[in-house]
């Protein structure tokens, strides 16, 4: 799915957001890894995600993840 291009996918965005925190990613390589083309369709993306109830909700994502790694 998520490497699939669909109009207004906020997976990809918050995958591209995810990657770029947690994995250290620069944005031409998670451009690279999820088919998007370029670091500037990767800044598109995240740029998307700036909604703030989005926001709100990738911090929750954000959170949940570093609980399950620390209970690992």
């Amino acid at each position: 799915m998520l490497l699939r291009r669909q109009y207004e996918c906020v997976a990809r965005g918050v995958a591209a957001s995810m990657l770029g925190r947690h994995a250290g990613l620069n944005q031409r390589d998670i451009g690279a890894l999820l088919g998007m083309g370029s670091g500037s369709a990767v800044c598109r993306q995240l740029q998307r995600l700036r909604d703030p109830k989005l926001r709100r909700k990738i911090e929750s994502l954000t959170q949940a993840l570093q609980t399950a790694a620390q209970q690992g």
